[in-house]
């Protein structure tokens, strides 16, 4: 079976997870920060956290930056809370408590903080520190969306379109992908660009469709790369160019991309928008194979069959054939049989 398209990038945004950031300070302000935080300014306290937990101006120390942020928190800083939360997740400076990481995002969230109202949508999504709660995830993502986090937009998104802690709806999943895309997300610019290619959600758009795969993969994201390949190969809303289809196969299959490692065997094999390479075609087939691809390893073992770009090699032939034919590949069983297998 021919694989037309990748639909499947990253399921949820994870979100960067890095701390809430309000000010970078000097040495200088150091000696200032610690007497204003021990006199109870929060702001000093939460500063002089961020000071210990990046090493600026003494040296790091994530078990004081988790002490000034808790003093801090306790007197309702917000970003403080947020920051609390991260150390509780990721044990900086503390013992990691999921449970404590969900009651700091929690109030942080209740403030208004868009990351924390993200971070506490993926608690609540995986069931870390609370019980699993797909309506309380989408309600904090559409909190979070609300306030043009591009994450959480995506993921609400992700919510509408398969119906997590909501009633599914396409046409809202395809203007929450957007409004994220339109932000530079490359998942939601991914998503958008299956919506309009499928004509989910949205009227059938084979240009627009292959425009937001190619955003997607001019930032990397290896499905993407190989959607505007097919695109390219195809002439799906764009000109065909297999030259293009080599160059986006190459750019994905080099990030792993199975399928992509595959078709660019096929395009060796056969010399279509590359030269014939038999031996380039194997190494490709191979990487495919190891992945479990089952058409690769179909035809990595009749390479091997036929010294094809590799040593002649009988038992590695049988070994890929059988592969395939445990997946049921009927070419594969049948040249097996005829090999007396």
């Amino acid at each position: 079976m021919k694989k037309w398209f990748t639909y499947c990038a990253a399921v949820l945004a994870l979100g960067c997870g890095s701390l809430t950031v309000r000010a970078a300070t000097g040495g200088a302000e150091i000696a200032q920060y610690h007497n204003a935080a021990r006199q109870g300014d929060v702001e000093a306290q939460f500063k002089l956290g961020l000071c210990y937990y990046n090493g600026d101006g003494v040296p790091q120390d994530h078990r004081q930056a988790a002490y000034w942020f808790r003093l801090a928190a306790d007197r309702e800083h917000v970003a403080a809370q947020y920051n609390l939360a991260l150390c509780f997740r990721n044990g900086w400076g503390v013992p990691k408590d999921l449970a404590q990481a969900v009651h700091w995002f929690r109030q942080s969230a209740a403030k208004g903080d868009r990351d924390a109202q993200f971070k506490l949508g993926m608690c609540f999504f995986k069931g870390e520190g609370v019980p699993q709660d797909h309506r309380q995830a989408a309600y904090w993502f559409r909190l979070a969306a609300d306030q043009r986090l591009r994450e959480a937009q995506y993921n609400i998104g992700q919510c509408c379109r398969n119906g997590w802690g909501m009633p599914k709806d396409p046409a809202q999943a395809v203007y929450w992908f957007r409004l994220a895309a339109d932000q530079g997300q490359p998942d939601a610019q991914f998503r958008l660009g299956l919506c309009l290619f499928n004509g989910e959600g949205v009227p059938q758009d084979h240009p627009q469709a292959a425009y937001w795969f190619r955003q997607a993969a001019d930032q990397g994201l290896k499905e993407a790369q190989y959607n505007i390949g097919q695109c390219c190969r195809n002439g799906w809303g764009v000109p065909q160019d297999l030259g293009q289809a080599v160059y986006w196969y190459q750019k994905a299959a080099g990030q792993g991309h199975a399928q992509a490692q595959y078709n660019l065997g096929t395009l060796y094999h056969s010399g279509t928008g590359v030269p014939q390479d038999h031996r380039q075609a194997a190494y490709w087939f191979r990487l495919a194979a190891d992945q479990g691809l089952t058409s690769a390893q179909y035809n990595l073992g009749l390479y091997y069959k036929n010294g094809w770009g590799v040593p002649q090699d009988l038992g590695q032939a049988v070994y890929w054939l059988r592969q395939a034919a445990a997946k049921g590949h009927k070419k594969a069983i049948s040249t097996l049989r005829k090999m007396g297998y």
